[in-house]
């Protein structure tokens, strides 16, 4: 079975405690150094941090146990993230989210599990109508994809996955068939690499 996972998940543990953390960092500034009152006050915001730490620790394992136990192939889009994390305004979600830290966790849970995971160019496929193929300009902005030519309308970053599916089965599965190869056994990356930064910039998701 191949399935694809469009990466969707984040449970904005930032926004969560944003506000309370930034009370106790201008409490923090406020107070003299080597006080009582700055020692329990950076306990505090230790023990915040802790929490979110924690929390983010906790929701990974499930999403990730999640992708891993959903199929025998896994196919994620091939996300440059360090590049991403450049843009400032994606830069917070993307942290928050822990993309990298997840796509570890699926990597080595995926080999524990004798599976296999595949990654593949997401480029245009937010822009592509996973139905009919015709092209459907939209901005980032715009998270719903709504078809004019054969009336599809559903989430944007589903029907990237639709796309990221057949993309995989086009241009890897089709040739381990035709080779008797296991995924493993053949590299999906050589025919991506060069417009993967680009293309990663263009097609992130808005969290």
């Amino acid at each position: 079975m191949i399935r694809t996972y469009q990466y969707g998940f984040n449970p904005k543990l930032i926004n969560r405690y944003e506000k309370g953390i930034k009370t106790l960092q201008k409490q923090l500034s406020r107070t003299k150094k080597h006080s009582y009152n700055r020692n329990k006050i950076r306990k505090k915001l230790a023990k915040k941090h802790r929490k979110i730490a924690n929390a983010r620790k906790d929701n990974l394992h499930k999403a990730s146990n999640e992708i891993v136990n959903s199929g025998d192939i896994i196919v994620l889009d091939d996300l440059n993230i360090k590049g991403m994390v450049q843009n400032h305004n994606l830069a917070k979600s993307i942290n928050d989210g822990s993309w990298s830290k997840l796509i570890d966790m699926c990597t080595y849970k995926v080999a524990n599990a004798g599976k296999y995971i595949e990654f593949v160019n997401p480029g245009g496929t937010s822009q592509i109508c996973s139905s009919c193929g015709v092209v459907v300009k939209k901005d980032l902005s715009v998270r719903i994809h709504s078809c004019n030519n054969c009336g599809l309308v559903m989430d944007r970053d589903l029907n990237a996955a639709l796309n990221i599916r057949e993309k995989y089965i086009r241009d890897v599965w089709n040739s381990l068939i035709k080779e008797n190869k296991k995924p493993a056994e053949i590299s999906t990356t050589a025919y991506h690499k060069d417009v993967q930064v680009e293309s990663m910039k263009q097609e992130a998701p808005m969290l």
